[in-house]
């Protein structure tokens, strides 16, 4: 889970979590849609999750393709929203201050 989280997240996920055993907890937790319910553990997903699809799609891109069409096209659907929503807060944001 190194490659995943920080050191410090890696601490947190386990406090969030309250266990000693993270990465089988996540997978059991990961493997329903449960956890998207839980305010505090998804806010802090949030972050090693985009770390993680923006690792894959450079990986894969470098690669000249990816290794699941359909989950390419999720992924790469799900960033082009975010970045949308960051340029539409960035323009309200800036009529504001004028």
């Amino acid at each position: 889970m190194a490659f995943i989280f920080t050191t410090q997240e890696y601490q947190i996920a386990k406090d969030i979590l309250q266990t000693k055993n993270l990465i089988s907890t996540l997978k059991k937790i990961l493997d329903t849609s449960l956890w998207t319910g839980h305010k505090q553990l998804s806010e802090f997903l949030k972050e090693p999750l985009l770390r993680a699809c923006a690792w894959y799609l450079y990986k894969e891109k470098r690669r000249g393709y990816a290794l699941n069409t359909v989950g390419m096209f999720r992924i790469t659907f799900f960033f082009h929203n975010q970045f949308v929503n960051i340029e539409i807060f960035l323009k309200s944001k800036t009529s504001i201050a004028r």
